[in-house]
């Protein structure tokens, strides 16, 4: 069983042109992605996908610099992802394939082990940590058969279902299984999509004290690390009156260092 790991990424950005080249502790936060996807047990090959753009020849030039497998693929319409994770995985022969994107520099290798595990151990078509019960954001692994991926390819028409790759999977998948989160603070926010959510990266980054190849940390980290912003607020902010609160992660100061709290 050929198990590729893909992962897109792309220059264009709606609200953060360039973000997957943004440095993290020295570090393009692509280079954050990759280190960590091929940490995954169980993944054959972890290659990036960018499209044909002229504006994604940096991130084609930084990935041959680095040693990163990179294809480009799709077609003229470098919002159909879809094409391009179809063309990436057809190339490589893969037999099942896993999603993560480029905009995820926390995403855990256990869990994402973990959603491998699942789609293995359940002989379904498509599997997810993304379901009912989701993980927290930064931390979504989908994985999903060459014939699925191969039928959404051939059949999905609506211009979502192409950019996002798999709600046609989603929708037609039969059968297929969920990992569902039972821990705390649901609502962690750990992806970027706008400038604002690279501030707070950098700042979890920093205040987790790991280096620029962060080794080892997972979610048990975040969490632990989340809870120590928490307390640090209420320390910072209890003598104005202000009642103590779980505050979700977007909502917490990170730009400067965590302080210990003592008991």
């Amino acid at each position: 069983m050929n198990v590729i790991c893909i992962i897109a990424a792309r220059m264009a950005s709606q609200r953060f042109p360039g973000k997957v080249l943004e440095l993290i502790e020295g570090k393009p936060m692509l280079w954050h992605v990759y280190w960590r996807a091929s940490r995954i047990a169980g993944v054959d090959k972890v290659v990036v996908a960018t499209s044909f753009s002229e504006a994604d020849r940096q991130i084609v030039n930084w990935c041959q610099t680095q040693g990163i497998s990179i294809t480009r693929g799709g077609n003229s319409n470098e919002n159909d992802v879809l094409s391009r994770y179809w063309d990436v995985a057809t190339g490589l022969k893969a037999d099942v394939v896993m999603r993560i994107t480029g905009d995820c520099p926390c995403i855990d290798p256990d869990i994402s082990s973990q959603v491998l595990q699942l789609y293995v151990e359940k002989c379904v078509e498509y599997a997810s940590n993304r379901g009912e019960k989701p993980y927290p954001n930064g931390y979504d692994t989908e994985v999903f058969s060459y014939g699925l991926l191969s039928a959404a390819y051939w059949s999905a028409q609506d211009a979502a279902d192409r950019e996002h790759v798999t709600p046609w999977m989603i929708r037609h998948a039969k059968p297929k299984a969920e990992l569902d989160y039972l821990g705390p603070y649901a609502d962690l926010n750990l992806s970027v999509d706008t400038e604002e959510d690279m501030g707070r990266i950098r700042g979890f980054y920093a205040g987790i004290g790991r280096g620029p190849s962060a080794e080892g940390f997972g979610l048990k980290d975040a969490i632990e690390w989340h809870e120590s912003q928490i307390s640090t607020y209420y320390l910072e902010n209890k003598d104005a009156g202000e009642e103590y609160e779980v505050l979700p992660l977007k909502d917490v100061k990170v730009n400067r260092p965590v302080k210990k709290v003592r008991n």
